[in-house]
């Protein structure tokens, strides 16, 4: 099961926004479709799980686009997924809020919450999300899956998981600078 599960988020596909994105290589929308899509389908392939948590289209949502992506996508909405669920059903084989994903490891069982929102986590869980895009990818509780900070590639949970494990064995505290009493004010 885990080499087939993925997740992503914060493609904004149609968003030509590229410097508050920090996406400034992108010359034009179509170059960032061409770009994300390229790398989507080489690393997920067609039977795989992808958790989309959120912010696909700004402006105009294209279905067509989404059927030409491999998987079997699940959306987590984002804020800026406003069409109802009955709209976004036909491209989803689900839509939720949030998702609590049991995981079984050799060593544990683990329970990931997605959501799009780094403020709605769980201390109870570990919290994948999106929203930030490339601000910051991981925090002691949380792995950001937004495509600008992963080099616009989804995450699969095999790499989700060997994160988490660095996260609990062997990152100290420098990794985690924002609880540093110098970060503190």
């Amino acid at each position: 099961m885990k080499n087939n599960i993925y997740f992503v988020s914060d493609t904004h596909w149609d968003d030509e926004r590229f410097d508050i994105m920090q996406r400034p290589f992108f010359k034009n929308i179509d170059e960032q479709i061409d770009h994300i899509k390229t790398k989507w389908n080489q690393t997920i392939p067609s039977n795989s799980i992808v958790y989309y948590l959120g912010d696909m289209f700004v402006h105009d949502f294209d279905g067509d686009l989404l059927n030409s992506l491999n998987g079997h996508k699940i959306l987590v909405k984002g804020n800026y997924d406003t069409l109802t669920d009955e709209e976004y059903s036909p491209y989803f084989t689900k839509i939720e809020d949030s998702v609590l994903l049991k995981v079984i490891t050799r060593d544990e069982e683990l329970i990931l919450y997605l959501n799009h929102y780094p403020e709605k986590g769980k201390k109870e869980y570990f919290n994948i999300v999106g929203h930030i895009h490339s601000t910051w990818k991981i925090q002691r509780n949380m792995i950001n899956v937004g495509v600008d900070a992963w080099h616009f590639y989804p995450v699969s949970l095999k790499e989700i998981l060997f994160n988490i494990n660095a996260i609990k064995k062997y990152y100290d505290i420098n990794v985690f600078a924002g609880e540093l009493e110098v970060n503190k004010k």
